[in-house]
C-alpha cells in the first residue's frame, strides 16, 4: 500500500509509526526535528512587535531567541506537544535581511527563520520651523557603517553623516530658504526613509526699525507660499502694500510710513489665499 499523512504537533524525539491490519501490525521509526513556523510580520523596523512560533522542539523546555546581533532576544518555554510561541520588539539593528535562531540548550536544538530589517527616521525636532532653525534627525534600521545622505524639500543634499555600527545615526541640519508648508525629509544610503516637518512663515528683515511718517522702509520675508500674493499690513492700515513671493517663498518689498499715532506699531504680512501670517 502507499498512503501520505502530514505530522502532526509532537515533540523532538524518534516517533514510531506503526500499521496495523487486523491482528496484524508493523512499525518504523521517524524522527521529528524543531521548526519555525511563523513569523509575522516577516520585515519592519526598529519598535515593530514580532510574533514567532515554532514546533518539533522537546516539551516543556526553555528556548533562547537570537536575533541578529543580539544573542538572547526573548526567552520562551515549550507546551507538552513541543511547540512554543512568544513575541518581542525589534531592537536598533542594520537594515537587511536578520537571522532569527531558536535554540534548545540543553540538547543544542536550533531552528532558523529570517525578517527584513527596514529603515526609518524616528526622530524630528522640533516638527516645525522657520528658516534658519536648526532640526534634529535620527534614524534606525540602515546599513552599518555607512555614508547617509539627507535630501530636505527642493534641496537634494542638506546634510551627509554615516550610521554607526547598528545602523542607527543622528545629525542636524538648518533650515533653509523653502516655501511654506509640509516638507519632505529624504534620508538615503543604500536604502531610504521618510520624514517631514512644516516650514513656517517668518519676517527677517525690517530697515529702518524706527522713522516718521512718510520714512521709506524696506521688509523682507521667507517661509511663505511659492509665487503668492501677500499683504503687508501696518498698525492701523489693513493693506499698505502688496507683493509677491519668488518661487522659495522669501520676498522684499518697500512701503512708506503713513499716518499713524506715536508708538510702537505692529507689522504683519499676510498670506491670505493659505491662511498664513507672520
Amino acid at each position: 500500500f502507499s498512503t501520505t499523512f502530514t505530522i502532526d504537533t509532537q515533540p523532538y524525539a524518534t516517533t514510531t509509526i506503526t500499521v496495523y491490519q487486523g491482528g496484524i501490525k508493523a512499525s518504523v521509526t521517524f524522527f521529528i526535528k524543531p521548526n519555525i513556523i511563523l513569523i509575522s510580520p516577516d520585515h519592519g523596523s526598529v519598535e515593530f512587535i514580532i510574533t514567532l512560533k515554532g514546533n518539533g522542539y522537546s516539551a516543556t523546555q526553555l528556548i533562547r531567541i537570537e536575533f541578529g546581533t543580539t544573542p538572547t532576544i526573548v526567552m520562551v518555554s515549550t507546551y507538552a506537544q513541543g511547540m512554543f510561541s512568544t513575541t518581542w520588539t525589534i531592537d536598533t539593528q542594520p537594515y537587511g535581511i536578520t537571522t532569527i535562531i531558536a535554540h534548545q540548550g540543553n540538547i543544542g536544538l536550533k531552528a532558523f527563520g529570517t525578517l527584513a530589517i527596514e529603515s526609518n527616521i524616528i526622530f524630528i525636532s522640533p516638527k516645525q520651523g522657520t528658516v534658519g532653525t536648526i532640526i534634529t534627525v535620527r534614524g534606525n534600521g540602515f546599513v552599518a557603517s555607512h555614508a547617509i545622505k539627507l535630501d530636505f524639500g527642493n534641496t537634494g543634499t542638506i546634510q551627509t553623516t554615516s550610521s554607526y555600527d547598528k545602523g542607527s545615526w543622528t545629525t542636524t541640519f538648518t533650515i533653509n530658504t523653502q516655501p511654506y508648508g509640509i516638507t519632505t525629509i529624504k534620508a538615503h544610503g543604500s536604502e531610504e526613509a521618510y520624514g517631514t516637518l512644516t516650514i513656517l512663515p517668518n519676517i527677517i528683515f525690517i530697515s529702518p526699525d524706527a522713522g516718521t511718517v512718510g520714512t521709506i522702509i524696506t521688509v523682507c520675508g521667507n517661509g511663505f507660499g511659492e509665487s503668492r500674493t501677500i499683504r503687508l499690513e501696518f498698525g492701523t492700515t489693513q493693506t499698505i502694500q502688496l507683493t509677491s513671493t519668488y518661487a522659495e517663498g522669501s520676498w522684499t518689498t518697500t512701503f512708506a510710513i503713513d499716518t499713524q499715532p506715536y508708538g510702537k506699531t505692529t507689522l504683519k504680512v499676510h498670506g491670505d489665499d493659505q491662511g498664513i501670517s507672520a
